[in-house]
C-alpha cells in the first residue's frame, strides 16, 4: 500500500517547526518521477514546497541537496537566484527520514522560486544558439566555484557499478524483458573507455543533467531564470548535460508540464 504522503509531510514539518500550523498539502507532482512534490500552505497563507523521495539511497539524497544548497549560496551573478534553496534548521540542511515497516521516505522543504517563461516544445535555431550560450556560461560559472563545494561520493563509475549490481540480482527490478547481456556488455565498454579516454582527468563540476521544460524557466531573452527540480544531480563532467540539452529542443522527451500551483 502506498504510504500517506500528506501525513509524512506533516510529521516532517512538526520536526522542523511545530509553531507554524499547516492548513493544506496539495500534490503538484509532474507524475513522471519517483519523487513527489507538494505545496504546503500554512494558516497564515504562506507556503513552502515539500519534496518526498525514496529512490536510491538516503545518504546520497542528503549529499546532493547539501551540495546544491552550498552551490546556490555561492553562485555569483547572473545566477545568484537561479536555484531553489532547501530550508535550513540551525546550521544544517533539514532532511526528515520517515521509516515505518516497509516505508522509507525522505522529505526536504524548499523555498518557492519565482518562475517566468517556459520554453516552447520546439525551439527555432536562433533560440537554440542563445540557450547554448547561456548553458555554456552556467557551466563556466559552476567550474569557477567547484572547489568551494562539499565533496561528492557519486561518479559515473559508481553509477555503472550500481547498475551492474541491479542486473546481477536474481529478482532484479529491471524486469524479465530486459536484455541483461547487452547491459553487461555496455557497462564493460564504459569501464574500458573511461580509462582509454582518461575520463578521470576531466574537470568535475555540478551538473544538473535533467533539463526539460518542466523543471526550469527562462527570461524573455532566454536567460536562465529559475531551476527547482534536482532528480539527477551529479558532480561530474559537463558532457552529461549535452544529451539532455538536445531533449529541450525536440518535440519528444519533454512532455512534462509546469505545475500552475507552483507558478503562482
Amino acid at each position: 500500500m502506498q504510504p500517506n504522503y500528506h501525513d509524512i509531510i506533516r510529521y516532517a514539518w512538526m520536526a522542523y517547526d511545530p509553531s507554524r500550523v499547516i492548513e493544506s498539502t496539495i500534490d503538484i507532482s509532474a507524475k513522471v518521477s519517483t519523487n513527489h512534490v507538494y505545496k504546503v500552505t500554512f494558516k497564515d497563507k504562506s507556503f513552502v514546497i515539500a519534496k518526498l523521495s525514496y529512490f536510491g539511497r538516503y545518504d546520497h539524497f542528503v549529499e546532493d541537496h547539501r551540495i546544491i544548497n552550498v552551490l546556490a549560496n555561492n553562485l555569483p551573478a547572473p545566477f545568484e537566484n537561479l536555484l531553489a534553496r532547501s530550508l535550513i534548521k540551525g546550521h544544517s540542511l533539514f532532511v526528515h527520514r520517515y521509516i515505518h515497516e516497509d516505508t522509507d521516505v525522505w522529505v526536504v522543504f524548499y523555498r518557492a522560486v519565482r518562475i517566468k517563461t517556459r520554453l516552447p516544445r520546439r525551439l527555432e535555431e536562433e533560440h537554440i544558439i542563445k540557450l547554448g550560450k547561456e548553458f555554456a556560461q552556467f557551466h563556466k560559472t559552476c567550474h569557477s566555484i567547484r572547489n568551494t563545494l562539499p565533496s561528492s561520493s557519486k561518479t559515473m563509475h559508481t553509477d555503472v557499478n550500481h547498475l551492474m549490481e541491479v542486473v546481477e540480482r536474481k529478482n532484479s527490478r529491471l524486469g524479465a524483458h530486459i536484455d541483461k547481456d547487452e547491459i553487461r556488455r555496455q557497462c564493460d565498454l564504459f569501464y574500458k573507455n573511461e580509462d582509454v579516454l582518461r575520463m578521470h582527468r576531466l574537470d568535475r563540476i555540478p551538473v544538473f543533467v535533467d533539463w526539460n521544460i518542466g523543471n526550469f524557466s527562462v527570461s524573455s531573452t532566454l536567460r536562465l531564470f529559475s531551476r527547482w527540480d534536482y532528480d539527477w544531480f551529479r558532480v561530474s563532467n559537463r558532457m552529461l548535460d549535452f544529451y539532455f540539452f538536445s531533449r529541450v529542443v525536440s518535440d519528444g522527451g519533454i512532455g512534462r508540464f509546469l505545475p500552475t500551483t507552483l507558478a503562482r
